[in-house]
């Protein structure tokens, strides 16, 4: 618990306390927990195809908003960008809506 303040600079008879939780010196709110995930997408993207093999984008998009919450189309195309240009996965056209997400074997 942490106090704020006392009853004089209150204008009270009590004190205010709150709870703050603290990350390092930033202090996090329930409003960003809900909006900062601890874990990077990207992590996510890598576990999802090392556990279910091979995918498309959209079905790949369905396991992140299970494990992740709420995920747009557009932040997941930038993490694919991303993981495809440092060489971890790689994105070929299926259809024209459609684009088949695998990993890179390391070799």
């Amino acid at each position: 618990m942490r106090r704020y303040g006392s009853a004089k600079q209150q204008g009270a008879s009590e004190t205010v306390t709150r709870t703050a939780l603290r990350v390092g010196s930033l202090p996090v709110t329930a409003a960003l927990n809900k909006i900062w995930s601890p874990r990077p997408m990207s992590l996510s993207i890598v576990e999802v195809l090392e556990k279910n093999g091979p995918m498309t984008d959209i079905d790949l998009l369905k396991e992140l908003k299970s494990n992740l919450g709420e995920v747009s189309f557009r932040e997941l195309n930038r993490e694919l960008m991303k993981l495809e240009l440092a060489g971890i996965l790689r994105v070929s056209r299926l259809t024209k809506g459609k684009r088949h997400v695998e990993l890179i074997g390391i070799r």
